[in-house]
C-alpha cells in the first residue's frame, strides 16, 4: 500500500495554463520500499497513478526544502 504524506490539487504554473487549471502534487512512499517520491500530475487530473515521479533521497529532499525557502524569501514572503 502506498503511503501519501502530501496530496493536494494546486494552481498550475505552466506557461499555457489558464487561471482555473490545477495539478495534483503528491509526496509518497511506495509500500515495501524506503523510496520517497514526488509526483506532479497532468493538468486538471486527480488520482492518476503511474505518472512520472522523482525519487528524493535525504540530500535532495533537504536541497528542495532549502530551495523553496530561498524562493519565498527572495520574493519577500519568507516561510516561518
Amino acid at each position: 500500500m502506498t503511503t501519501l504524506f502530501y496530496d493536494t490539487m494546486l494552481p498550475a504554473g505552466d506557461l499555457r495554463a489558464v487561471e482555473s487549471d490545477r495539478r495534483q502534487l503528491e509526496i509518497l512512499r511506495v509500500s515495501g520500499t524506503h523510496k520517497i517520491l514526488l509526483r506532479i500530475g497532468e493538468t486538471n487530473e486527480e488520482h492518476q497513478g503511474g505518472i512520472a515521479s522523482v525519487e528524493l533521497d535525504q540530500t535532495s529532499a533537504a536541497a528542495l526544502i532549502e530551495g523553496i525557502q530561498m524562493a519565498f524569501s527572495s520574493s519577500g514572503r519568507p516561510l516561518d
